[in-house]
Protein backbone atom coordinates (compact mmCIF):
# COMPACT_ATOMS: atom_id res chain seq x y z
CA UNK A 1 0.00 0.00 0.00
CA UNK A 2 1.10 3.40 -0.77
CA UNK A 3 -0.03 6.39 1.25
CA UNK A 4 0.84 9.91 0.62
CA UNK A 5 -0.09 13.10 2.91
CA UNK A 6 1.24 16.91 2.71
CA UNK A 7 4.45 16.75 4.94
CA UNK A 8 4.22 19.83 7.72
CA UNK A 9 6.87 21.91 6.52
CA UNK A 10 7.07 21.00 2.54
CA UNK A 11 5.85 19.15 -0.49
CA UNK A 12 3.72 15.81 -0.13
CA UNK A 13 5.55 12.51 0.76
CA UNK A 14 4.45 9.43 -0.35
CA UNK A 15 5.40 6.13 2.37
CA UNK A 16 5.32 2.56 1.19
CA UNK A 17 4.50 0.61 3.60
CA UNK A 18 5.28 -3.36 1.97
CA UNK A 19 1.98 -4.61 2.78
CA UNK A 20 0.69 -5.13 -0.56
CA UNK A 21 -2.29 -5.76 -1.17
CA UNK A 22 -3.80 -5.44 1.82
CA UNK A 23 -5.54 -2.11 3.15
CA UNK A 24 -3.66 -1.27 6.92
CA UNK A 25 -4.40 1.60 8.89
CA UNK A 26 -1.22 4.24 9.55
CA UNK A 27 -0.66 7.24 11.50
CA UNK A 28 0.96 10.24 10.40
CA UNK A 29 3.42 12.07 12.97
CA UNK A 30 5.95 15.06 13.09
CA UNK A 31 9.10 13.80 12.49
CA UNK A 32 11.92 15.39 15.51
CA UNK A 33 13.37 17.48 12.76
CA UNK A 34 10.01 18.82 12.63
CA UNK A 35 10.04 19.68 8.67
CA UNK A 36 9.28 15.95 7.45
CA UNK A 37 6.19 13.48 8.54
CA UNK A 38 6.81 9.88 9.30
CA UNK A 39 4.14 6.65 9.54
CA UNK A 40 3.59 4.46 11.80
CA UNK A 41 1.33 1.52 11.41
CA UNK A 42 -0.36 0.95 14.27
CA UNK A 43 -0.46 -3.04 14.04
CA UNK A 44 3.36 -3.27 13.83
CA UNK A 45 4.41 -0.26 14.99
CA UNK A 46 6.88 -0.05 12.26
CA UNK A 47 7.92 3.38 11.07
CA UNK A 48 8.08 3.52 7.40
CA UNK A 49 10.46 5.21 5.14
CA UNK A 50 9.82 7.96 2.96
CA UNK A 51 9.64 7.72 -0.80
CA UNK A 52 10.29 11.19 -2.28
CA UNK A 53 9.39 11.90 -6.19
CA UNK A 54 11.63 14.07 -8.52
CA UNK A 55 11.95 15.38 -11.83
CA UNK A 56 15.41 15.03 -13.25
CA UNK A 57 16.47 18.34 -15.29
CA UNK A 58 18.91 16.23 -17.83
CA UNK A 59 16.33 13.47 -18.95
CA UNK A 60 13.11 15.53 -17.59
CA UNK A 61 12.17 11.83 -16.59
CA UNK A 62 9.85 11.32 -12.98
CA UNK A 63 11.87 9.32 -10.59
CA UNK A 64 10.59 7.86 -7.15
CA UNK A 65 13.77 7.75 -4.48
CA UNK A 66 13.39 5.51 -1.61
CA UNK A 67 15.69 6.82 1.50
CA UNK A 68 16.18 4.23 4.18
CA UNK A 69 16.73 6.89 7.16
CA UNK A 70 15.29 10.38 7.38
CA UNK A 71 18.79 11.49 8.06
CA UNK A 72 19.55 10.50 4.63
CA UNK A 73 16.74 13.00 2.97
CA UNK A 74 18.23 15.60 4.47
CA UNK A 75 22.31 14.91 3.94
CA UNK A 76 21.48 12.94 0.94
CA UNK A 77 22.14 14.23 -2.80
CA UNK A 78 19.42 12.28 -5.07
CA UNK A 79 20.44 10.95 -8.47
CA UNK A 80 18.51 9.70 -11.57
CA UNK A 81 18.71 5.59 -11.55
CA UNK A 82 18.03 7.01 -16.02
CA UNK A 83 20.94 9.35 -16.56
CA UNK A 84 22.91 9.31 -13.18
CA UNK A 85 22.10 12.87 -13.03
CA UNK A 86 22.53 15.08 -9.79
CA UNK A 87 20.11 17.61 -10.73
CA UNK A 88 16.73 16.72 -9.39
CA UNK A 89 13.77 18.94 -8.48
CA UNK A 90 11.82 17.49 -5.44
CA UNK A 91 8.34 17.15 -7.16
CA UNK A 92 4.57 17.00 -4.98
CA UNK A 93 3.19 13.39 -5.20
CA UNK A 94 -0.18 12.10 -6.14
CA UNK A 95 -2.57 11.22 -3.30
CA UNK A 96 -3.17 7.45 -4.07
CA UNK A 97 -6.28 6.46 -2.74
CA UNK A 98 -6.71 2.31 -2.42
CA UNK A 99 -9.78 0.95 -4.49
CA UNK A 100 -10.56 -2.11 -5.59
CA UNK A 101 -10.52 -2.68 -9.70
CA UNK A 102 -14.11 -3.52 -9.40
CA UNK A 103 -14.58 0.18 -8.01
CA UNK A 104 -12.01 1.84 -10.29
CA UNK A 105 -14.05 0.07 -13.25
CA UNK A 106 -17.38 1.01 -12.21
CA UNK A 107 -16.74 4.54 -11.70
CA UNK A 108 -15.06 4.82 -15.16
CA UNK A 109 -18.65 3.68 -16.68
CA UNK A 110 -20.53 6.13 -14.63
CA UNK A 111 -17.91 9.46 -14.87
CA UNK A 112 -17.54 8.53 -18.86
CA UNK A 113 -19.18 9.54 -21.53
CA UNK A 114 -18.38 9.91 -25.57
CA UNK A 115 -21.23 12.43 -26.00
CA UNK A 116 -18.41 15.11 -26.29
CA UNK A 117 -16.15 12.88 -28.20
CA UNK A 118 -15.34 13.86 -31.82
CA UNK A 119 -13.02 10.78 -33.85
CA UNK A 120 -11.55 13.22 -36.09
CA UNK A 121 -10.47 15.89 -33.42
CA UNK A 122 -6.92 14.90 -31.70
CA UNK A 123 -7.35 17.01 -28.88
CA UNK A 124 -10.71 15.02 -27.87
CA UNK A 125 -8.85 11.90 -28.02
CA UNK A 126 -6.55 13.64 -25.69
CA UNK A 127 -9.29 14.90 -23.15
CA UNK A 128 -10.59 10.78 -22.52
CA UNK A 129 -7.16 9.21 -22.65
CA UNK A 130 -6.18 12.02 -19.45
CA UNK A 131 -9.96 11.03 -18.19
CA UNK A 132 -9.17 7.64 -18.20
CA UNK A 133 -5.84 7.69 -17.11
CA UNK A 134 -6.53 9.84 -14.18
CA UNK A 135 -9.31 7.11 -13.04
CA UNK A 136 -6.75 4.90 -13.22
CA UNK A 137 -4.77 6.70 -10.86
CA UNK A 138 -1.21 5.40 -11.92
CA UNK A 139 1.46 7.09 -13.71
CA UNK A 140 1.42 5.62 -17.32
CA UNK A 141 5.23 6.81 -18.01
CA UNK A 142 6.62 9.37 -20.15
CA UNK A 143 5.25 7.89 -23.21
CA UNK A 144 1.69 8.43 -22.49
CA UNK A 145 2.67 11.49 -21.61
CA UNK A 146 4.39 12.77 -24.88
CA UNK A 147 1.83 11.21 -26.85
CA UNK A 148 -1.06 12.93 -25.21
CA UNK A 149 0.75 16.38 -25.59
CA UNK A 150 1.28 15.60 -28.83
CA UNK A 151 -2.78 15.21 -29.52
CA UNK A 152 -3.20 18.13 -26.92
CA UNK A 153 -1.47 19.96 -29.58
CA UNK A 154 -3.57 18.82 -32.68
CA UNK A 155 -1.46 16.60 -33.89
CA UNK A 156 -2.94 13.36 -35.54
CA UNK A 157 -2.63 9.94 -34.09
CA UNK A 158 -1.28 8.71 -37.28
CA UNK A 159 1.47 11.71 -37.65
CA UNK A 160 2.49 10.28 -33.80
CA UNK A 161 2.78 6.58 -34.63
CA UNK A 162 4.74 7.43 -37.61
CA UNK A 163 7.28 9.70 -35.18
CA UNK A 164 7.56 7.04 -32.31
CA UNK A 165 6.73 3.41 -34.24
CA UNK A 166 8.41 1.68 -31.22
CA UNK A 167 5.33 2.46 -29.28
CA UNK A 168 3.75 -0.58 -30.60
CA UNK A 169 6.56 -2.81 -30.65
CA UNK A 170 7.04 -5.41 -33.93
CA UNK A 171 5.41 -4.64 -36.94
CA UNK A 172 2.31 -6.69 -36.83
CA UNK A 173 1.98 -6.45 -33.17
CA UNK A 174 -0.99 -4.30 -32.65
CA UNK A 175 -2.86 -6.41 -35.31
CA UNK A 176 -2.51 -9.22 -33.59
CA UNK A 177 -4.06 -7.78 -30.32
CA UNK A 178 -6.73 -6.48 -32.41
CA UNK A 179 -8.27 -9.94 -33.02
CA UNK A 180 -7.76 -11.24 -29.51
CA UNK A 181 -9.99 -8.39 -28.39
Amino acid sequence: MTLSFPAPAGPEMTTSSGYRGKETETWPILHPNGRTAIIISPHTKEVEMPVYEYRCQNCRRRVSIFWRTFSEVQSGVPTCPHCGSTHLTRLISRVQVVRSEESRLESLADDFSFSDFDEKDPRSLARIMRKMANEIGEDLGPEFEEVVGRLEAGESPEEIEKAMPDLLGEPGESEDMGEEL
